[in-house]
């Protein structure tokens, strides 16, 4: 999926856009377009993986190592 994503020509996007299709659908979504087999399949691409990303273990744990990071930037700027 690239539309609405940090993706764009010439440059995938980031792995958190990826759903789970089968070949034969993966090859549909990308010879009909993504509105196309959406509209067609009454599915919301997106939607999708950012469900799939909010139940991500993986995502979470990253989340939580870049909160300390986060805060102690946020610290240093509001000193300065």
């Amino acid at each position: 999926m690239r539309t609405g994503t940090d993706g764009g020509v010439g440059i995938k996007p980031s792995d958190i856009w990826t759903i789970p299709l089968c070949s034969s659908a993966h090859r549909d979504q990308h010879n009909a377009g993504e509105a196309a087999f959406e509209n067609y399949w009454r599915i919301d691409m997106k939607e999708i993986a950012e469900g799939l990303a909010a139940r991500s273990p993986a995502l979470r744990k990253r989340a939580q190592t870049l909160e300390p990071q986060e805060n102690q930037n946020v610290s240093r700027r509001s000193h300065r």
